[in-house]
């Protein structure tokens, strides 16, 4: 089978288009050409269920704000008690350079149980801080919030001492 023969250079087409108008053309004139295409049809929009909307729809809003409602502490009957006594210490690099005692502050949810959500560490005066905040949560329980002598979610700035 023979080579292929060599490749030849393609020329380049000038594809710009030169849109300059000047004074001495003639004036341009643009027609316009009416298209004669049908418009779509539409139908009318079928329902799964022939009950008016707004019976379809239903929510319990009683069961919503249950869900998603915090208090914060000024808002329940009394403070809720830590129930648990915490044990940790500070991080053994934080000690070797002398620190004693150093302050952690969490933002916290106490759910109805007493259980404690940690949402974030606000401040860890060290870093190596930052990481005892899940251990400090998974050991607390709290008496549960209430208001109005109910069982509530309760979320405050949990501001701790640790040594």
């Amino acid at each position: 089978m023979p080579p292929p023969p060599p490749s030849q250079p393609r020329l380049q087409q000038n594809t710009a288009v030169d849109l300059q108008l000047s004074a001495a053309a003639a004036q341009v004139q643009l027609e316009v050409t009416l298209l004669d295409v049908p418009l779509p049809e539409l139908s009318e929009p079928s329902a799964l269920s022939n009950a008016p909307l707004v019976e379809s729809i239903r929510f319990d809003t009683e069961a919503l704000m249950t869900a998603i409602t915090t208090f914060s502490l000024d808002e329940l009957d009394e403070m809720p008690r830590l129930l648990t006594p915490i044990s940790v210490r500070l991080p053994k690099p934080l000690r070797q350079q002398g620190v004693r005692e150093a302050l952690l502050q969490l933002h916290v949810i106490i759910h109805e149980s007493g259980k404690v959500e940690l949402v974030n560490v606000e401040l860890a005066e060290y870093p190596e801080l930052a990481l005892l905040a899940q251990q400090i949560v998974n050991q607390a329980r709290f008496s549960s919030p209430r208001r109005e002598s109910s069982k509530v979610k309760a979320e405050f700035l949990w501001p701790l001492k640790v040594s």
